[in-house]
C-alpha cells in the first residue's frame, strides 16, 4: 500500500511559502537606503514598545495580551489554552 507523502507546513498560521517568498524578496531587492528608511519610520510608532525580556517570561506575557484583548471583546476569561501557559 502506498502512503501519500504530505508536505508538513512548516510556517506559521497564515503564512504560506509563496507569502514567506515574497517578503524575503522584498527585504533581498531593497536597497540600504530603503532600509534605513524603513527602521527609522519604525521608531516613529507611538503605540508600540520594542523591549527584551527573560525568555522563561514569554508565555506568560502572551497570555497576559490575550487576556487583555479577550477583556477588551467582552470575553469573561482568556481561552483555556491561554491560561494553561500562563503559568511560569
Amino acid at each position: 500500500m502506498k502512503k501519500s507523502l504530505k508536505r508538513k507546513n512548516i510556517f506559521p498560521k497564515g503564512w504560506t511559502e509563496q507569502r514567506t517568498r515574497r517578503l524575503i524578496s522584498y527585504y533581498d531587492r531593497q536597497t540600504d537606503e530603503e532600509a534605513v528608511a524603513e527602521y527609522e519610520l519604525s521608531g516613529k510608532v507611538h503605540a508600540q514598545t520594542v523591549m527584551t525580556v527573560p525568555t522563561q517570561l514569554v508565555p506568560a506575557i502572551r497570555a497576559f495580551i490575550v487576556s487583555r484583548v479577550a477583556q477588551r471583546r467582552g470575553a469573561k476569561r482568556a481561552p483555556a489554552a491561554v491560561r494553561k501557559h500562563a503559568s511560569v
